[in-house]
């Protein structure tokens, strides 16, 4: 693929610094028509980004398939634009229609040698580590100090309450999202377990030491997908590195003990709810109810003023779903087409059948869309869909270069 080296600059710096806008918007907030405008630089450099790939690159089938998502994607955008016209006030929530697709094409066309995906690789490692000392210290010597929070006021990052109630509360680092936090840490442990056995074969003793910080970090946040996967993780790369099984399960049981003590059954308490039920069974049906209240409805979505009052009877507001947030937005034929285009994807670019670890995040990314509003979060899109290139096979990197492709940022 001829994609050039500013294009692959640029999207080092995008997955490096996006973290850390979050801090940056909590010191000194900056915002256009009620967005911060470091999500807006992100945003614009992102679209540019797949735009840019979209015209450069040599993937003919992956570009068409693109191609016509984003057309059909502007075409209900538009229909449901002008039948709902108040819709237009939320213009910016609409994007969740095309960031899938965004970001999947992005992360396909910028990795496409070893080089860069190892380095790549490194700075999701490096962020997944900031975030989980941070998230640590704080937790075990400053947690009277609110993060989850971000304060009002420019210049002043964190909330102080010194009163006890909000202690123990989820940790969230310096995103000031538990879900956030936990996903992204959860992506360093994905990468630096892959790479394992091809990058740092000298060094698997530091590489498990990082798995096990990771898991600790995952745990502080209580959010229960991550911890799942995690825990799957953990035991892999155990199982992976010691030759006597016997070990292996002692140290299980260890971890498992650990755990608990750690977290006062906390952790536990969240696995056991990890289903669908309750609370959450209600939110869904008041959406898909929404959804097939009208045939204008199915069709090409509801008025956004409507989706903003849906409550279920206890007044409980609907969320945590992406698949009906889509429907929601822009009609069932649409989540349809935007299905059809991830499998389409997967078939060109994800190996589910020979890679573990592939199938294993593409499972996590399908249910952490189930279960929760995934799809309103460009970061976690990005750094999901980007592990999930980076856990690919190791690259011909002569084809690459055949194909007319430079280093950036490694070289």
């Amino acid at each position: 693929m001829k994609i050039n080296r500013v294009n692959f600059t640029i999207f080092c710096i995008l997955l490096a610094i996006y973290p850390y806008i979050f801090l940056a918007d909590a010191i000194y907030e900056i915002n256009i028509l009620g967005s911060s405008v470091y999500f807006i630089i992100e945003l614009f450099f992102a679209y540019y980004l797949f735009l840019s790939n979209l015209i450069k690159t040599n993937n003919k089938y992956l570009r068409n398939i693109t191609l016509l998502i984003l057309f059909l994607y502007v075409f209900f955008l538009s229909v449901n634009l002008i039948i709902y016209e108040n819709n237009i006030n939320f213009i910016k929530d609409y994007r969740i229609g095309i960031s899938i697709t965004v970001y999947m094409f992005l992360a396909k066309t910028s990795i496409t040698n070893n080089k860069d995906k190892y380095f790549l690789g490194k700075i999701i490692i490096i962020n997944a580590i900031a975030l989980s000392v941070f998230a640590l210290l704080h937790h075990f010597y400053f947690d009277h100090i609110i993060v989850c929070r971000a304060s009002n006021i420019p210049g002043q990052v964190f909330i102080d309450d010194y009163s006890g109630k909000l202690k123990g509360m989820r940790e969230c680092s310096f995103v000031f999202q538990p879900t956030v936090f936990s996903n992204l840490v959860l992506m360093g442990m994905f990468v630096n377990i892959f790479l394992l056995g091809s990058v740092y074969k000298k060094t698997k003793w530091k590489k498990l030491a990082l798995t096990i910080l990771f898991l600790f970090a995952i745990f502080l946040s209580i959010s229960r997908l991550p911890m799942f996967f995690a825990i799957l993780l953990t035991l892999a790369h155990l199982y992976k590195m010691l030759k006597f099984k016997g070990v292996f399960w002692t140290l299980v049981l260890f971890l498992l003990l650990i755990s608990i003590i750690n977290s006062d059954f906390i952790v536990i308490e969240r696995l056991s709810t990890l289903e669908l039920r309750g609370d959450r069974y209600e939110r869904y049906m008041v959406g898909l109810q929404t959804v097939f209240y009208n045939v204008t409805n199915v069709l090409i979505g509801t008025d956004r003023l409507l989706m903003a009052e849906l409550r279920t009877s206890s007044g409980i507001k609907f969320t945590d779903n992406s698949f009906i947030y889509i429907m929601l937005f822009f009609g069932v034929i649409y989540l349809f087409l935007i299905i059809l285009y991830i499998i389409a994807f997967l078939l060109d670019g994800v190996n589910l059948i020979k890679n573990r670890y592939q199938l294993l995040l593409s499972i996590f990314i399908f249910f952490e869309l189930l279960f929760t509003s995934y799809v309103f979060q460009d970061i976690l899109l990005l750094y999901s869909f980007t592990t999930l290139i980076l856990l690919s096979e190791r690259y011909n990197d002569r084809d690459s270069e055949s194909n007319g492709t430079t280093h950036a940022c490694s070289s």
